[in-house]
């Protein structure tokens, strides 16, 4: 038989993965950031802090759409949408634990100046 490796307690694994955007925001504007954060639940209900999380982002024509880990804390992650990510472009977010992967959470990417404008600027009449 193979070496022997004594048994610890088994630890909980990943049972789901939860993200949401800051505010719950469904959009981004070109050239800014959002922050997301992720939810782990282990095998034994309790939350995990301390686990490795890939965080992915789809749906971007720009090199410079990325989404990365902060340094400082597991579960948050920075979504940075490149200056010329194409207007209405709908961004998909997951964050993966172990084996599980979160439900995508969608970002629509908006621009100035294209789309209906709420919330325009001063313009003289």
């Amino acid at each position: 038989s193979g070496p022997e490796e004594p048994n610890p307690p088994a630890d909980p694994t990943v049972k789901s993965v939860s993200i949401a955007a800051a505010n719950n925001a469904t959009t981004v504007k070109a050239g800014e950031t959002l922050t997301f954060t992720a939810t782990v639940t282990g095998s034994d209900d309790k939350q995990m802090n301390d686990v490795e999380i890939e965080w992915k982002v789809n749906g971007g024509s720009q090199t410079g759409t990325k989404i990365e880990a902060d340094s400082g804390n597991k579960l948050q992650a920075t979504l940075t949408v490149s200056a010329d990510e194409t207007a209405n472009t709908e961004l998909k977010v997951t964050a993966k634990a172990g084996d599980i992967t979160s439900d995508e959470v969608k970002i629509t990417v908006t621009t100035d100046g294209e789309g209906g404008g709420d919330d325009n600027g001063s313009g003289g009449e």
